[in-house]
């Protein structure tokens, strides 16, 4: 319940100061992922959690999906050119490694 709860708060605090967060290089998943690890540090019994509901574990896997294409959208194309190697750096060593 205190996971819940502290979820809930998050995104009201987020979305009090999610204008200002559009024009700074941290977005709402950066923000989400910072709280998720804070969240099992401060309670690793978190750990031994198991969606053991499937249609839980699919609408997490789907909102996964559509937040990871929503920041790809964002991206510029002239500068995703000049960084062109870096597509190749994280799919070679951070996709192994992840």
């Amino acid at each position: 319940m205190i996971i819940l709860g502290a979820f809930v708060l998050l995104v009201f605090l987020f979305s009090l100061v999610s204008r200002r967060a559009q024009k700074s290089i941290i977005s709402a998943p950066m923000v989400f992922t910072l709280a998720g690890i804070l969240m099992f540090l401060l309670f690793p019994e978190i750990y031994d959690f198991e969606v053991k509901n499937k249609t839980i574990k699919t609408i997490g896997e789907i909102t996964l999906a559509v937040v990871i294409f929503s920041e790809a959208s964002r991206i510029s194309l002239r500068q995703a050119r000049k960084l062109s190697d870096l597509p190749w750096r994280l799919l070679v060593i951070g996709m192994p490694l992840a």
